[in-house]
């Protein structure tokens, strides 16, 4: 759990930096994003969904980190008597992926994710925010204080 907490360097956790570096392959869509991150760590450590949902978070907001993302059919709330939406699910899924300027960077380990988007979630019982920003430095093994 500790690596799910933002990285020293770029301020992405382990699955955000997974999906990050799979969104580098120049014929990457959400399919082999989200694959290829299970892959790259082992499989899915907190379900599907929570996987789906940084990738989610990483393509919205002000200053997105992956851009193309199409809205998930499946997270709108099903209407009785309407079939499955598959062509939009199937757009979903395939449509091309790829990293803005500011992905690239943070690809890189050339920029710092909390210095371009606001974070606000919980990693346990513990608030992060862009300033209470506890961190994870992978080399030493250890938890950094916000600074």
């Amino acid at each position: 759990m500790l690596t799910e907490l933002p990285a020293h360097d770029t301020g992405l956790s382990a699955t955000q930096a997974a999906l990050v570096t799979q969104a580098l392959n120049p014929d990457a869509n959400w399919a082999s994003v989200v694959n290829g991150a299970y892959a790259e760590l082992g499989g899915p450590r907190f379900g599907s969904c929570y996987v789906e949902e940084s990738l989610q978070q990483l393509a919205a907001g002000p200053t997105p980190v992956i851009r193309g993302l199409l809205p998930n059919p499946l997270r709108r709330a099903p209407v009785a008597g309407q079939a499955f939406p598959q062509a939009a699910y199937d757009a979903h899924r395939n449509r091309r992926l790829s990293l803005t300027d500011i992905g690239l960077r943070l690809a890189a380990g050339q920029a710092d994710i909390a210095d371009y988007v606001p974070i606000h979630r919980w990693w346990g019982n513990t608030e992060l925010t862009n300033d209470t920003l506890w961190r994870w430095n992978a080399q030493k093994q250890c938890v950094l204080e916000p600074q």
